[in-house]
């Protein structure tokens, strides 16, 4: 259930990443450059980044999946549906925390956090979230400054602040 949650949470990611990359670069905001910026240009960067990503990946779901959860499920025990209200709710947080993401990151992260919840109750385990979330932020910080760097007429920043202009 893992593996086949992470591959359908990739090959998803991998898509959008394509989709953004095709952007021109007179219509990108502030949050595409800065993602730019702070995704791992050099193999020491990159390996660094998969360790982040697994740290973030294995406590972001043991907090929100696990933690979060079970406290809003308990909270919710005398309604008729305290799992969805958990479910809802810790996925809101998750959400929020990921504010830096702007509008559509905060939409996309609550709709995740809603499908690792699902598979958290359903499967009865963290680790499919947790094997996802990983998986999700590998391919985003690892494929997205390939796929710039294949388009430099999509990723390269002005070589000076007059060009900007």
């Amino acid at each position: 259930m893992a593996l086949l949650l992470t591959a359908l949470l990739c090959v998803n990611q991998w898509a959008g990443l394509r989709k953004i990359a095709g952007v021109p670069a007179n219509q990108r905001g502030f949050l595409f450059q800065f993602t730019q910026k702070i995704m791992p240009q050099t193999s020491t960067e990159a390996f660094v980044f998969v360790a982040l990503a697994c740290t973030a990946g294995l406590s972001e779901e043991f907090v929100y999946r696990g933690f979060v959860f079970a406290v809003f499920f308990r909270a919710f025990a005398g309604s008729a549906f305290p799992a969805f209200f958990a479910m809802v709710t810790s996925s809101a947080w998750f959400a929020m925390a990921h504010l830096y993401q702007g509008r559509r990151g905060v939409l996309t992260t609550c709709v995740v956090g809603l499908l690792f919840s699902a598979v958290r109750l359903w499967s009865g385990n963290i680790a499919p979230p947790v094997v996802g979330h990983i998986g999700v932020d590998l391919v985003a910080g690892l494929y997205a400054p390939r796929l710039l760097r294949a388009r430099p007429d999509l990723g390269a920043p002005p070589a000076s602040l007059h060009e900007e202009l």
